[in-house]
């Protein structure tokens, strides 16, 4: 543009014009696009920090999930150390046998009833009872299963309170029922033991079969 013509142009009358002309071109060949991008990304960020703060959700339930699943195990593997499942329960059978053994008794008898089960309450029940009594409420989804182990040695005494010692019942599911000591007839250095022992366990109940 030459000298003369930039003299008319800051001298026209109308050059006002021109120059909002000339800023509304630039402002919506430069400004607009820019805006409408500034828009955009504050747009994606607030998209993208709200997927993150429910990621965030996400994980913390997982997480806690992960801790309950964690205790329900722990719990589990309790549960299963203190009861006696039929597996358990011949295992308890063999320990007694090997105590027997190595206290010294000699073994006269051991046997172990199949199990029976019933239904387990809630509340007021008793494990000892064949069936739940009737101050006993609230039905659950176990039922509880009982066997009964009776042994019976003869050994000295000193024996039988070795063998009495070293049972492994701490923190198991038993309950020792009757014991009876005695000395053996014709030969007083010996005494026999007769004691039974009740082994337990909560299995779950059997989902009805759907038709």
């Amino acid at each position: 543009m030459s000298s003369l013509n930039l003299d008319r142009y800051f001298t026209h009358p109308k050059r006002w014009l021109f120059v909002t002309t000339a800023t509304f071109v630039a402002g919506t060949v430069f400004l607009l696009p820019a805006v409408d991008s500034l828009q955009s990304a504050r747009s994606r960020h607030a998209e993208l920090q709200s997927q993150l703060e429910q990621r965030q959700v996400e994980v913390s339930r997982l997480n806690l999930w992960q801790k309950k699943l964690t205790e329900q195990k722990a719990k589990l593997s309790e549960h299963e150390h203190r009861a006696f499942g039929e597996d358990e329960a011949e295992h308890f059978r063999g320990q007694l046998a090997e105590l027997t053994r190595r206290s010294g008794c000699t073994m006269r008898r051991i046997r172990l009833t199949d199990a029976r089960t019933r239904e387990w309450k809630v509340t007021n029940d008793d494990p000892l009872a064949d069936r739940s009594p009737a101050a006993a409420k609230g039905d659950t989804p176990f039922l509880l299963k009982s066997q009964q182990l009776a042994l019976s040695v003869e050994g000295k005494l000193s024996a039988i309170q070795e063998l009495l010692s070293s049972v492994p019942a701490q923190d198991r599911l038993l309950q020792m029922g009757h014991i009876s000591i005695k000395q053996v007839d014709g030969n007083p250095k010996l005494v026999s033991l007769d004691v039974e022992f009740t082994l337990f366990d909560l299995v779950r109940k059997k989902a009805d079969a759907k038709t």
